[in-house]
């Protein structure tokens, strides 16, 4: 299991740097959001919206929420056609099946941008 500490950054940030810096893939790059970026309200909205374990999630097909595992984690497999796949805890994330789809030391390189410019929108 890979870990990131999150020491000082806020997990909406952290969240929302790691989505924009994957593209969606599959059909989800058919979605109409798919390609837009993401903000750090619109983060923290996706991570205050996690369901319990247990909880009745939506119909198949429709956007998944993050769900809590048993550890209170909250775990984010897709969102908007991205492949995200992260486990976030109180001062960690995990981030070894993001880079798996996403491309080796990806994570790395997104938190790195964000710990130097502060901005989740990766550089042109």
């Amino acid at each position: 299991m890979t870990t990131i500490r999150m020491d000082g950054l806020d997990p909406a940030a952290v969240l929302a740097v790691l989505y924009n810096h994957t593209r969606p893939m599959g059909y989800g790059a058919l979605r109409p959001d798919a390609n837009t970026k993401m903000t750090v309200p619109e983060a923290q909205a996706v991570l205050d919206s996690a369901v319990p374990p247990g909880a009745a999630l939506p119909r198949e097909g429709e956007e998944q929420p993050p769900e809590l595992d048993d550890d209170g984690r909250i775990w984010v497999s897709y969102l908007r056609g991205h492949s995200l796949s992260l486990h976030f805890a109180q001062d960690e994330v995990e981030i070894e099946a993001y880079d798996q789809s996403n491309g080796p030391g990806l994570a790395d390189r997104a938190l790195a941008h964000l710990r130097s410019t502060g901005s989740v929108i990766p550089p042109s």
